[in-house]
């Protein structure tokens, strides 16, 4: 198992950002009272250890880090276009929040590689024949991962600024 190349991911990015601008902008215009905040994603790993055994290697953990500041930095430039045009929106990235509470450090709040499909649980992953097939819950957040983006949202409305 491994990581898409990163043109792939690149492309995904570029498509699932690409639409952020024009769903803050219908939102307003059903909502026009609403106050929008839209959270980021945070670094899956922690960039400082060196130490953290996951089934991502050193360099796939470098790289998902790239992705993720990628990924942030193109719903700002979104969510700031947004604005310019009126929409009451603020961005706001939970990577503080979850310094300390990345894969590997203690306590996680993302989960690594968990093992699926699930018996019961639909929308499980199928892989037939594989040795390993991830779960819907690899790779997201655990209960300390919800808790730290409550947090970030909290931190969101008190820095929010219309």
């Amino acid at each position: 198992m491994g990581c898409p190349d990163d043109s792939t991911v690149q492309s995904n990015l570029g498509y699932a950002t690409g639409r952020v601008q024009t769903v803050l902008e219908n939102i307003h215009k059903k909502a026009s009272h609403a106050k929008i905040i839209l959270l980021g994603y945070p670094k899956l790993f922690n960039p400082n250890s060196l130490t953290c055994t996951s089934v991502m290697t050193t360099g796939a953990q470098v790289l998902i880090n790239g992705w993720a500041d990628d990924m942030r930095a193109k719903e700002q430039s979104a969510a700031d276009a947004a604005k310019a045009k009126g929409v009451p929106v603020t961005f706001y990235s939970p990577d503080p929040e979850f310094d300390g509470y990345r894969m590997c450090d203690n306590p996680s709040g993302i989960n690594d590689l968990v093992a699926g499909p699930a018996d019961g649980v639909l929308g499980d992953f199928s892989c037939p024949g594989a040795l390993i097939c991830p779960g819907m819950e690899s790779y997201h957040p655990t209960n300390t991962g919800t808790s730290r983006y409550a947090l970030a949202f909290q931190n969101a409305l008190a820095a929010a600024q219309y």
